[in-house]
This record gives C-alpha cells, structure tokens and sequence, in this order.
C-alpha cells in the first residue's frame, strides 16, 4: 500500500479506502468462488486501481471532480448497455455500472459528503 501524506485529508482517506477495498477484494480471490464472482472480482480491482489512478495522476483533484470522472463512466457505461448486442454484454455492463456507483458512494462518503447516521441525534 502506498499513502500520500502531502495529499488533502479527504483525498488520502479516499485513498486508504479504495487501497483497502483493493486488498479485500483480493483476499477474497483466494477463497473458492464460482468463474463467474472471480471475475466480478477482477473487475472490481481493476476499476478501483482506475479510480486511484486518476488520484495518482492528479493530486489535486477535489472529491466533487473525481466523483464526476467516475460519473463520467458510469454514464459511458449506460450508453454502451444501448448498444449492446447479448446478455454477456449486457451483463458485464451492469457489474461494471454497480461498482462505478459502489467506489462513487465510497469516494463521496470518505469525502465527508455523506452525513452518518450514527452521528445525528433522534
């Protein structure tokens, strides 16, 4: 794992997280699991190291703008579920459109944008 600490504190507990949820997942490759969730898996992984590669490449960004680069895709992700031509397509697009909005909720939640329950008085 690799932390930045001259990075925004929103930005490296966005980076732990997504860092974190990577190692889950690849623990989670060694347990014995159908072809099918392996590739889930995979896909997770790959589109999480994505995401901390737009951190990586840019430092600077706010979590509104890397929350709208992983919006960018999801919508990228709906048009070609348009174009698809068989279930495989289709069911491919669908695993990638919920993991973009899984790592969306999880940048804007380690962002400090989603309020947490626990905190609010009832």
């Amino acid at each position: 794992m690799r932390y930045h600490l001259e990075w925004s504190d929103e930005l490296q507990a966005i980076e732990k997280e997504l860092l974190d949820e990577v190692e889950s997942s690849k623990k989670e490759l060694h347990a014995t699991h159908a072809p099918t969730f392996t590739a889930i898996i995979q896909r997770r992984i790959g589109l999480l190291k994505e995401t901390l590669g737009i951190i990586e490449a840019n430092p600077n960004i706010t979590v509104e703008d890397l929350a709208g680069l992983v919006d960018l895709n999801l919508e990228t992700q709906e048009r070609a579920l348009q174009n698809a031509k068989n279930v495989f397509d289709t069911d491919r697009i669908f695993t990638d459109v919920r993991i973009l909005q899984w790592i969306k909720y999880l940048i804007i939640e380690k962002g400090g944008r989603v309020p947490n329950t626990a905190d609010t008085d009832e």
